[in-house]
């Protein structure tokens, strides 16, 4: 974090602050987890310090989309698809992202969405993965910032002839 952005910017306010209520004000928010992104790049023969600097500038100067990238990158196994995924094309993880938006914004689950983006890209285990897969048509073709009413439909769209539980 020695060369990011953040950090050559918390130190210039902190030394231009006048008194300690202005170093108070020089704290930027922390920075997304890029120590979770960047080995998936690595594995990729990316350089892990450039990644980690790059992800953290990308975030400070107002990058959101740091959950969408690492969606993409965890649901890609080849390299390829995952510097595409650095590129901005992250529509292969659209579905587990919402599937994941859903589980943490709309059921107000605990997971953290990292784990839950992990669990959804390494593949849904039981009733969730029939779940996921007959939704998964609808959750690719929502958008990124889709509300809570979005992702239910797909869910109430879901019939139990589709779960195999009849």
């Amino acid at each position: 974090r020695q060369s990011t952005l953040r950090n050559w910017a918390e130190r210039l306010c902190t030394q231009a602050a006048a008194d300690c209520n202005g170093v108070g004000l020089c704290i930027a928010e922390n920075s997304p987890p890029c120590d979770r992104l960047c080995p998936l790049y690595e594995a990729c023969g990316q350089d892990l310090a450039a990644c980690q600097t790059a992800c953290d500038d990308r975030h400070y100067l107002g990058d959101d989309t740091f959950v969408e990238e690492y969606a993409c990158v965890a649901a890609q196994a080849s390299c390829d698809e995952r510097l595409q995924c650095r590129a901005g094309e992250r529509g292969a993880g659209r579905p587990c992202l919402n599937w994941c938006r859903y589980q943490t914004q709309c059921n107000e689950s605990d997971v953290d969405i990292l784990d839950c983006l992990d669990s959804c890209s390494a593949g849904l285990p039981g009733e969730d993965g029939l779940i996921f897969e007959a939704a998964n048509d609808c959750l690719s073709g929502l958008g990124v910032d889709v509300e809570c009413d979005d992702l239910n439909q797909c869910f109430s769209d879901v019939s139990a002839d589709d779960l195999c539980l009849q």
